[in-house]
Order: structure tokens, then C-alpha cells, then sequence
């Protein structure tokens, strides 16, 4: 009953509205059913389904080139029925059971394109935040309905469920069919076929296809994803593990590979990501697909600490160039871009680095044209401000899950269609905007400024992905750990001030989250985990440092320090006793350690430099240690000290022990697994023994700091 009446078929069949209007009548649809299924119980294809009509319609206005259009293959409506009943069938089956791969966004429900650039961008974020290097192609598939090979197809299908008598069905109406033109002067005569060299290709307008398509990509992410090559990464804080190897939106996919750790480098990834590029073409061209060149690009991710900030590096600091092949197995160069290079992808301009010149450059013009048209149209008022709401605010509203711009740049946007719209509406230029974009419960004209409506977009797409836990809701949890991990206080949008932590925060669509909601009177509560205290009168050290007075370009270096001591609140920093700071805290060399199961970004490389260290002793002389004490002093001030542990967790984490009636310290060392032994001598120091051992002894149950 979901069919549409108009969807053209076969022109010598009957028409889907014939089909729709059988299958309200008892008698006529078990009629209309067993002619259907007994092909497919039986395994043979009647030769009413073996005609079909090419027709060419335009991918783009304007464009009439052949090889620049799209052919749309018109089949027998009974053919089809059975096609969208199987695809429909395979895909509720492999849903059930998480047959299709999760890299996959096409031809399934309740997925979305906008979301897999969502899901692009996440990552982006993700590797700007943890500063890891990484990898993406972004690779479009030529035709790839129209060159899938019929054996790949039935062995796909099969392996499905779907019996091999159904799959004779299908495949020998496509082999034996004999091909009609039609054009603008009518449907041909003439015919073509080739039943000893069958065309391959499922076929532009198959019911099957973007089923038999979903399948297909399955089997290759399956492949990609056995020979190791994708994405791994554990949430910052939970640890938890997400493994992806793409995104897929039909025959457009976009290749990840990134560093196993913080300090792999981009000229390592290189050797991965180039076996993943030919892995992935050697699947497709087995298919007997292959990949369109000329819409195929790549980038190459990684940073480089300038000695006070992180940066991308630039094509000529890192050089490489990657290949694929085509559908002879021949190779050719694949474009690489700077990270500042934006694309367009599912309609979207995206650039690695965040920055959104490119798609507000894209939505000025198309606010700019649909403005001309509007100023030239010959229309009522009241269909200039209806165009103005349903028609160009429609325009506007798909980007807006991804794209980040804030009030002033969507207003310089909407002005160039506003304007003329309100002209041709009877309305003065400078109408009050309160009275444009208010409610109609206050007599306002209910227009919903751009800006808003993409926030709402926002909050709305991470209120579901985050409960569905789909992949967009995976990187979301991704990120949003990341940012917290980051941020170094807890974090509840709507609660927690934007202002001045954002200062020290990598900028990222989750911060855009926590700034709209910051701004407005809303809050929202959610499941990621938050960074905790450990001790009685523990304070976190970012919170310390902007109550201290520090700003802007101090606290970016404070929090750089801090989180290459992978430190968050004072129990990091201080003696077992909490009466004083570490030395190795103090020279910025490593904390108490209590916190490094966490998954801490990139460190700056090499020494610090002067300008970093006074800083780091100046925060601390400012926000916690007393100011009688001598120079060099680390004792805490009173009312800073810290008392009984409150997570106990710690005396696992811990390692340095005392047994004060065997007078001796136990220190674990990591490499080893074992717990080195320090004993006391004579002149009042314990000093490292020949001795280790395999556990810690109940005696040895005191904290100290060494």
C-alpha cells in the first residue's frame, strides 16, 4: 500500500496502481500472489519480466552530457514487487541478527546521510582533541548498481539466506532481458541484449539494488576489517573500545586508519592506509566495481608542537602519495589535500581542520541565487514569505547537524534572500527581527532563525544517537570524554560556565553543544562518566588555577601541562601524606600516576621551556603552596591539605609501599611485574636491594612518596 502510483515501470506491463488496487480485493490479491511467488518457488523468470526500458534522467540541471546522467532501468512492477519484497525481507533478517556492517549508512532505516557527515566530522574532532595522527580517503564509486557482477550478487545473496532457485529468478530475467531506449521522441523498436555475454549490473531502479548493495559493502568492510585495517580507539575516561573501519553512504565511502597510540606517527599510517586503499579497490573491482578518480581524494592527519601550541602539518612537512586501482588492476595517483581543504561530500563541505569557509562560501550563494530568483519572481505576498519558510529555510536546515556557524554568520547568510523576500512580501528591509522570528503566541510571524534551528538540531541528534547508541552515538561518547578529560572539572551542559574554561578546550562540535546550552535555560543530563576527586578537600586543578586569576593564553599552558602529567586534581600532584607537592610534579616531570589508565592525548615533545615552567610553579606558589616557605618550597598551604582517601581504587594504582615493622619499601615496577625491594641501612636511608618479589606482603599497607 506504500507504493507510489506514479513510480514509472515497464510501459507494456500493467502499472503499480493496477498491483495497488488488487491487493485491497481478498480474491484478486491471492491471485496477484501466486503469480508473484511461483516463479520464485519454482526458480523460472516468465518472459513478461524479460523487457526492459532504459530511460537517461539529469544528476544535475543543466547537465544533458550522456556519460554525465543516470539511467534509469524502467522493469515489469510484478518483477519489482518481488525484488522489494526479498530486499526488504534480507535487510529486517540481517538487522536482527547485525549481519550488516555498522560502517554501512545506506539503503537502511533510520539512518540518515547527514549523519555519516556527522560521523566524519566527529572523527576529525576526536583526532584534534587526542592530537593523533591519521588517514582518510574519501572514494566514490563509479555506477556501482550498474557494474555489479551476477556471480558476486547470487554468492552475496545466498550467504543471506536468500534460495538459490529466488537468485536463478532474479539473474536470468536480468541476463535474458532485452533493453528498449526510451528519449524524448519515444520508446525504440530496436532491442539489445546478450544472453552468452550477459550485461552485468543490477540495474539503476531495481528494488533489489540498494539491498543487494548493502550486502555487497558488508562483505568488503567485513574483509577490510579481518585484515586489520580501520579505526580503534577507547573512550578517554570509560575506556570503552569503538572500532570502525569507514562510513558508507551507498556507493560513497570515506576510509579511516589512525595511530595505535598518541606518538604514531603519520609516515607510519602510510604503509597501512596504502594496503587499505588497494584492499578496499581490489574488493570493489571484484565486485566488478570501480572507483571514479576524478571524486576520489585523500588526507593525511597529524600535529606538530610549535613550542607553545599544536598545529597540522603542512603538505610539504609531510610528504606522501598514495595510489589506487582501477578496474584493470592498473594504478594511478590518488589527490591529496591539505587538511584546510574542504569538499564536498553528501553535500556538505567539510575541511579536516574544522574550518567552515568553503560551506558558509556555499550557503551565501545559495541564499544569493534563491534571492535573484525571488526579486524577479512574479508571486503573491504571501507565497514570498511561504517560499522564504518551506522552501529556502529547507535549503538550509540539511547542513545544519553538522555545521557549526554562530547568529551573526547565519544572519549574513539569510540577508540575501530575507531581503528581496521581504520586498516582495510588502515589508520594509528593516522590519523589527523580533517581530520576523517571534511566535505566533506573541503575534510574531513564526520564522525560526537558522541559527537556532541548528542548534535545536544539535541537542536533538545527540539526545537519540546518544540512547541508540548507534556509531554517531559511539563517537559522540568518544568526543564528549575526550572534552572532559580536557576540560579537567565535571561537566553538566546547561550548568557548568562556558566561560573561561572554553579558553583551554580544542574547539569541536560537542563544545558548540555545552556553549549553546551554557547560554540558554536548559539542561541536559547524560550518561558519560566525569572526572572524580580522591581525597578529602581535593580540588581540581583547573577549577584552582581560574580561581587563582589565570586567563586566556596561561590557562591553555596550564592545562597542557597538566594533562602531559596526566593530572587532574591535587591528590595527583601531592605526597602520600598530602601535606606537600612532588618533586617530579614540581619539575613537571610525572604525577603520583593514579590516573594514567586513562586515554590521555599527545604530550609536547622534548623539554619545557622556560616561559612554561615558571608559569607551572607560579600557578602552584599562587594556588596552593604556602608563602613562608623557603624558594623552592612544595609544602601546601593549611586549608590546601589533604586528608583520608575517598576512592579505593588508589592502593591498587599506588606504588610505592611502606612495611614499617620490616623497615622496608616496596616500589612495582611496570616493566618487570614485580615489586623491587628497598631496605633500610644504617645511616637512615632505604636503599635498592638485590631482592624483588612477586607480590605485596599484608605488612607493607603505608603510602609513601619517594
Amino acid at each position: 500500500m506504500k507504493q507510489k502510483e506514479n513510480t514509472s515501470g515497464e510501459p507494456t506491463c500493467l502499472s503499480f496502481s493496477h498491483y495497488k488496487a488488487t491487493s485491497l480485493d481478498p480474491m484478486l490479491n491471492s491471485v496477484d500472489t501466486l503469480l508473484r511467488m511461483v516463479p520464485l518457488l519454482v526458480g523460472f523468470s516468465p518472459e513478461a519480466w524479460q523487457v526492459i526500458t532504459d530511460v537517461e534522467i539529469l544528476k544535475k540541471a543543466g547537465e544533458y552530457r550522456v556519460a554525465k546522467m543516470r539511467l534509469i532501468q524502467l522493469m515489469s512492477p510484478e518483477f519489482q514487487i518481488n525484488n522489494k519484497m526479498i530486499g526488504k525481507n534480507i535487510l529486517k533478517y540481517a538487522k536482527a541478527t547485525d549481519a550488516v556492517a555498522a560502517d554501512q549508512h545506506g539503503s537502511r532505516k533510520h539512518h540518515k546521510s547527514i549523519n555519516t557527515c556527522l560521523n566524519k566530522k566527529l572523527v576529525f574532532d576526536i583526532l584534534r582533541q587526542k592530537k593523533r595522527a591519521g588517514t582518510v580517503a574519501i572514494l566514490d564509486a563509479s555506477g556501482c548498481y550498474d557494474r555489479v557482477a551476477y556471480s558476486i550478487a547470487v554468492l552475496t545473496l545466498m550467504s543471506f539466506g536468500v534460495p538459490q532457485k529466488a537468485c536463478n529468478v532474479l539473474f536470468s530475467t536480468l541476463q535474458k532481458a532485452k533493453h528498449h531506449i526510451k528519449t524524448g521522441f519515444g520508446r525504440s523498436e530496436a532491442v539489445y541484449d546478450n544472453e552468452e555475454v550477459p550485461i552485468m549490473g543490477i540495474g539503476q531502479g531495481n528494488g533489489l539494488g540498494p539491498t543487494l548493495w548493502c550486502l555487497i559493502s558488508t562483505i568488503i568492510f567485513r574483509m577490510m576489517e579481518k585484515a586489520g585495517h580501520g579505526v580503534s580507539k577507547v573512550s578517554a575516561l570509560s575506556l570503552t573500545l569503538i572500532q570502525l573501519v569507514g562510513f558508507a553512504f551507498v556507493d560513497d565511502a570515506d576510509l579511516f586508519s589512525a595511530g595505535k597510540t598518541a606518538y604514531t606517527t603519520a609516515e607510519v599510517l602510510s604503509v597501512d592506509f596504502q594496503a587499505a586503499l588497494h584492499r578496499w579497490t581490489g574488493g570493489l573491482i571484484a565486485t566488478g566495481g570501480a572507483i571514479a578518480p576524478e571524486k576520489s581524494f585523500c588526507y593525511l592527519i597529524d600535529f606538530l608542537w610549535t613550542g607553545s601550541t599544536w598545529e597540522y602539518r603542512k603538505l610539504e612537512d609531510l610528504p606522501g602519495e598514495f595510489t589506487i586501482q582501477d578496474k584493470t588492476g592498473s594504478t594511478f595517483p590518488l589527490q591529496r589535500y591539505e587538511v584546510s581543504h574542504a569538499d564536498k561530500t553528501l553535500g556538505v563541505y567539510i575541511a579536516m581542520d574544522g574550518n567552515e569557509e568553503e560551506e558558509i562560501a556555499y550557503l551565501t550563494k545559495v541564499s544569493k541565487k534563491f534571492g535573484q530568483q525571488l526579486r524577479t519572481a512574479k508571486c503573491e505576498k504571501n507565497a514570498a514569505m511561504y517560499a522564504l519558510q518551506f522552501s529556502f529555510m529547507k535549503t538550509l536546515e540539511y547542513p545544519m547537524v553538522v555545521t557549526q556557524l554562530d547568529e551573526s554568520t547565519w544572519s549574513k547568510i539569510l540577508h540575501k534572500t530575507l531581503a528581496p523576500a521581504l520586498h516582495k512580501a510588502g515589508m520594509s528591509m528593516n522590519f523589527p527581527r523580533a517581530v520576523l522570528f517571534g511566535p505566533d503566541l506573541f503575534q510574531g510571524f513564526q520564522l525560526q532563525h537558522p541559527f537556532f534551528t541548528q542548534e535545536i538540531s544539535h541537542i536533538t541528534t545527540l539526545l537519540q544517537e546518544s540512547v541508540r547508541n548507534s556509531q554517531t552515538g559511539q563517537l559522540l561518547r568518544l568526543t564528549a570524554e575526550c572534552l572532559r578529560l580536557e576540560l579537567g572539572i565535571p561537566l553538566a551542559i546547561g550548568q557548568t560556565p562556558y566561560e573561561p574554561f572554553e579558553a583551554y578546550v580544542t574547539p569541536c562540535w560537542y563544545k558548540s553543544v555545552w556553549k549553546f546550552g551554557s547560554e540558554h535555560p536548559l539542561a541536559i543530563h547524560e550518561d558519560y562518566p566525569d572526572v572524580q576527586l580522591l581525597r578529602e578537600g581535593d580540588q581540581f586543578l583547573m577549577q584552582a588555577f581560574v580561581t587563582g586569576g589565570f586567563r586566556g593564553r596561561e590557562l591553555c599552558w596550564l592545562n597542557t601541562m597538566r594533562m602531559a602529567l596526566k593530572a587532574i586534581s591535587l591528590a595527583d600532584i601531592v605526597t602520600a601524606d598530602g601535606r606537600a607537592i612532588t618533586q617530579q610534579a614540581y619539575l613537571l616531570k610525572h604525577s603520583n600516576g593514579l590516573r594514567d589508565d586513562f586515554d590521555w592525548p599527545r604530550a609536547p615533545p622534548g623539554a619545557w621551556d622556560v616561559d612554561f615552567v615558571l608559569l607551572w610553579r607560579q600557578a602552584l606558589k599562587k594556588c596552593f603552596i604556602s608563602p613562608h616557605g623557603v624558594q623552592h618550597s612544595r609544602v601546601l598551604l593549611p586549608q590546601r591539605r589533604l586528608r583520608r582517601w575517598t576512592d579505593c581504587s588508589v592502593f591498587n594504582k599506588w606504588t610505592w609501599f611502606l612495611a614499617e615493622e620490616e623497615r622496608r619499601i616496596y616500589c612495582f615496577c611496570k616493566y618487570m611485574k614485580r615489586w623491587n625491594i628497598y631496605v633500610h641501612d644504617n645511616r637512615g636511608k632505604y636503599c635498592l636491594s638485590a631482592f624483588s618479589a612477586d607480590s605485596l606482603p599484608l605488612a607493607a599497607n603505608q603510602l609513601v612518596t619517594m
